[in-house]
């Protein structure tokens, strides 16, 4: 038996988050995270494992009417990556934006005491939308929808939220925001976290 033990990776890739390291190309729910230590049974000495990266993808939502559609937790990192012009996104931080979709980020973030319930280091980490230097402005309809499993958790960080940073008026009307889970050094909601 090999023992492998995986340490924490800087890998970079526009546009992608970067989740973990798997055996099988196209796993969904099975990969190694830093920290992680595997043994896998049938490898010996001189062997070859190939492992893959499990990358999550950050799509840029379309625009009807002017308006942002969010069908998806894909195009939801990506309304963020906009506002806060990350990536190859470019900057538009004074938007209207609408769920067209129920989202669901992460799966059973709480337990039953509301306490997380869920192995943090597997769960895809939420991007607030709007930083201290591109906060974000305008309107986010949900139309009755909600966006379950957002996950943050850095006791260093202040002002989290589904919205970082806003400024001017900012409108978030008909959104349920549930089973999330967020914990910061200050300033931290639901809904919007903070002016600048």
């Amino acid at each position: 038996a090999k023992c492998i033990l995986f340490w924490a990776d800087s890998i970079k890739r526009d546009g992608y988050i970067f989740q973990g390291w798997t055996l099988q190309k196209d796993a969904l729910d099975t990969f190694y995270v830093a920290g992680a230590r595997i043994e896998l049974p049938s490898v010996t000495e001189g062997d070859t494992v190939t492992f893959y990266a499990k990358w999550f993808e950050v799509k840029k939502p379309k625009k009807v009417n002017g308006c942002y559609q969010i069908a998806n937790v894909n195009e939801l990192y990506g309304l963020a990556y906009t506002v806060n012009g990350q990536d190859h996104f470019d900057e538009d931080n004074n938007v209207c934006a609408e769920l067209t979709a129920d989202i669901v980020v992460n799966k059973k973030v709480l337990n039953s005491k509301d306490s997380l319930g869920a192995d943090a280091e597997r769960l895809l980490r939420w991007v607030p939308i709007g930083e201290s230097y591109h906060p974000f402005s305008g309107r986010i309809n949900g139309k009755g929808h909600t966006i379950s499993g957002l996950y943050f958790d850095n006791s260093q960080q202040g002002v989290i939220a589904l919205v970082g940073y806003a400024k001017d008026s900012v409108i978030i009307d008909s959104l349920g925001i549930v089973d999330s889970y967020f914990v910061g050094e200050n300033a931290v909601a639901g809904l919007v976290g903070g002016t600048s």
